[in-house]
């Protein structure tokens, strides 16, 4: 019989107790956010500096805010038409506005010269 109660005592505190509630880490989405591109990308713009251009994946592309696959993938495409040295070639692809441009000056390089080193 005191097994049965026991039993049953467990029971109802298991059913009554409220479920355990779990915040995400920010930590665990800046990981995320790292392995999203490069590792070295991903942290060269969380500390403030600027992707390259010239070597600028499209994972390191879209880490930027506003940049998506599609904005990624004409990025890159300007890029190896040697049509990519500045933000005033970025402004002439299709859906680079004012706002997008902004962010791009901030968090892309786009060194002088052209073509790979």
């Amino acid at each position: 019989m005191r097994v049965l109660v026991s039993l049953l005592a467990l029971i109802a505190l298991a059913v009554t107790r409220p479920p355990r509630v779990t915040r995400p880490d920010p930590a665990a989405s800046t990981i995320s956010l790292a392995r999203a591109g490069s590792e070295t990308s991903a942290a060269r713009l969380m500390s403030g500096g600027r992707l390259d251009a010239r070597r600028a994946s499209l994972r390191d592309f879209q880490l930027i805010d506003g940049v998506g696959p599609r904005r990624a993938r004409e990025l890159v495409a300007a890029r190896s038409h040697d049509a990519l040295h500045g933000l005033d070639d970025a402004d002439r692809l299709q859906g680079f506005g004012p706002a997008l441009l902004s962010r791009l000056d901030r968090a892309v390089a786009f060194p002088e010269g052209k073509g790979e080193e």
